[in-house]
């Protein structure tokens, strides 16, 4: 009987976390897509939700991004729920990367290069390369960070860039002093 208590209680808990990470779709309203995106993130932990959405808040419901940018975040953060990725890091990771675009001005033809590179990332069956393409995308953009380990950080000095697909994507420096910075020291 004790048995059955156990087995019961486990797959009441294993029952209650699946339906925790069902799919969720966000909507493509600016409002209650925030609201959307505020609940799947908090559901999975408040304290990096409400970091996270206190940054992300600001951006979104009093930024600058036009309609069609909109349109984009709706669709690929649905893609991202779909692709079954995580929400810490990559969802919030795509969200960042948007965030930092937007606040750093950046044209609607540049975001436009580097999301049609994410679009077509996203259609591909390695999570591995997305959730990399992401991150990349979000250190690139936050810190002109190409590449980063637990040793080295490669960075570039200047944000003159732009991005294309060619079977993988490509980001094209128009110029650039690349610098290693290996534990701490640069070279």
């Amino acid at each position: 009987m004790k048995r059955f208590y156990k087995v019961l209680v486990l797959g009441l808990l294993f029952g209650i976390t699946l339906n925790n990470l069902r799919a969720q779709t966000f909507s493509s309203e600016k409002e209650q897509y925030f609201k959307d995106v505020s609940g799947y993130l908090n559901n999975i932990s408040k304290q990096k939700g409400k970091d996270f959405l206190k940054q992300f808040g600001v951006i979104w419901l009093e930024g600058n991004l036009s309609n069609k940018q909109r349109a984009q975040v709706y669709t690929t953060s649905n893609a991202i729920v779909t692709k079954k990725l995580k929400p810490f890091p990559d969802l919030t990771n795509y969200l960042k990367a948007v965030m930092i675009q937007e606040s750093l001005s950046k044209s609607s033809e540049e975001f436009e290069q580097w999301h049609k590179t994410v679009t077509e990332v996203l259609k591909g069956r390695n999570k591995r390369k997305i959730q990399t393409y992401l991150k990349t995308s979000k250190e690139l953009f936050e810190s002109n960070t190409i590449y980063s380990s637990s040793s080295t950080v490669w960075r570039v000095s200047e944000n003159k860039y732009h991005f294309t697909f060619d079977k993988e994507p490509i980001i094209v420096f128009d110029e650039m002093n690349l610098k290693c910075y290996a534990k701490k020291d640069s070279t």
